[in-house]
């Protein structure tokens, strides 16, 4: 989108100027990462002139692919989790949010354990989006009331994304 022309009046010239992309909207991926969609504005209207799609902390977004000139694309964004911000630079125009995006919360599809966890039982969890490193994860045992909860101890990841134990 061009932002206005501008006379230099010393050189007798037009110069034109860009404005920098905005990222409106980010899809969630999986913890194990995945395709994304960001939308927003000044995006370009061809794949060459994005120049590099980056996620804080995980790097960088492969595989661009413009769905609609200068307002979508898609991307396939590496594992990792929380909320984090993106950054798309197009054609040395760097841009951010207000945006950020979020990897997909964990869900639990089922749960089993050796013996009574009250008792110090093993307790594995399956389900998605655990992710991989067992320093992010903290599980806590909902007692018989249900304002009563007992931290698990030794969480970690079996299976990354899907599967954590913990006693």
């Amino acid at each position: 989108e061009v932002s206005g022309l501008v006379f230099d009046e010393v050189q007798s010239r037009k110069i034109l100027s860009y404005n920098a992309p905005i990222i409106t909207r980010i899809s969630s991926p999986f913890t194990s990462g995945g395709i994304i969609t960001i939308e927003g504005n000044n995006f370009g209207s061809m794949r060459s002139l994005i120049s590099s799609v980056t996620i804080q902390n995980y790097g960088a977004c492969t595989d661009i692919i413009i769905l609609s000139p200068h307002v979508s694309f898609t991307c396939i964004a590496p594992a990792g989790s929380g909320v984090n911000s993106v950054t798309v630079t197009v054609a040395s125009l760097v841009g951010t949010g207000p945006a950020s995006m979020s990897y997909a919360a964990p869900s639990i599809s089922s749960i089993s354990y050796s013996q009574l966890p009250s008792i110090g039982g093993m307790i594995t969890l399956s389900g998605l989006n655990f992710f991989s490193l067992s320093s992010l994860v903290s599980v806590d045992v909902r007692g018989e009331s249900p304002w009563t909860t007992t931290p698990c101890s030794s969480a970690s990841i079996v299976t990354p994304h899907t599967s954590i134990t913990c006693m």
